[in-house]
């Protein structure tokens, strides 16, 4: 079984045609250069950069934890590049929500060539294979692509549940969640809270939508906000055959106009 998702971080920016793309390990010699600012930042030496001129993030190297996940190979940082103000905590993909059944990320590596750069980080367990694609371009520069793929094979441990999981602390960014094939269904600002170390309150605070913006601080200047959206989940069964879940199947009418 093959689960696929995209998510995008959204910032609004541009980007000069000149702009060098970076996507390299952080070491002591380029850490003064590499390493960005802000009352979140986290990544250090050891670390990935990944950069297009507009965008700078940063990607845990696998032995540096995330608050919610005992490992590293997740989002850490996420500012425009230049600026002091990264807010961003993490984002990391959990099995059935639970930080006990993480699939160790046990290699990363950086990519780059003349429109994109990019920063894969994979792992595996008995039965479980994960690799997540983080990538920047020139073509949309105000977008952080993330690609994640998780494959069972056969003796894997059964899954009812799979996701990346965007935490931040209460009040540190405030988030708003849209549903946008129907506004009206959107919960807003009435998100519901979830305890990460209890997997069935995060059920709970599951709501419809395919879309949220992280709201910074107002004390934090210059402010900032982060926007995820989801793009496509799917589900390919042996021998291929996929099934889409994410956008949905337009309806019949829909389709005949």
């Amino acid at each position: 079984m093959r689960f696929a998702s995209a998510l995008a971080a959204l910032y609004l920016g541009t980007v000069p045609a000149s702009a060098e793309l970076v996507a390299e390990r952080i070491t002591p010699e380029n850490a003064a250069r590499l390493q960005l600012a802000g009352p979140d930042a986290d990544g250090g030496v050891g670390d990935f950069a990944l950069q297009n001129g507009t965008l700078c993030a940063v990607i845990a190297d696998s032995a540096h934890e995330a608050p919610i996940s005992p490992q590293g190979g997740g989002l850490l940082d996420l500012v425009r590049c230049g600026r002091a103000n990264d807010q961003w905590s993490a984002l990391v993909p959990l099995v059935n929500l639970s930080r006990s059944n993480v699939v160790p990320v046990t290699g990363l590596r950086s990519e780059r060539d003349e429109r994109s750069a990019r920063v894969i980080a994979s792992g595996e367990r008995p039965g479980l294979r994960i690799r997540t694609t983080y990538a920047l371009d020139r073509a949309t520069p105000e977008v952080l692509s993330i690609t994640t793929r998780l494959e069972r094979s056969e003796g894997g441990d059964r899954m009812f549940a799979f996701g990346e999981v965007a935490f931040h602390a209460v009040g540190q960014l405030r988030p708003f969640s849209l549903l946008r094939r129907d506004l009206e269904q959107s919960v807003g600002f009435a998100h519901p809270s979830g305890d990460p170390s209890s997997p069935l309150t995060m059920l709970r605070g599951i709501v419809a939508a395919d879309a949220h913006v992280l709201v910074g601080g107002d004390e934090i200047v210059p402010g900032l906000s982060y926007g995820i959206a989801l793009e496509r989940a799917e589900l390919r069964r042996p021998g291929g055959a996929a099934r889409r879940r994410w956008p949905p199947s337009p309806s019949p009418a829909r389709a005949s106009r």
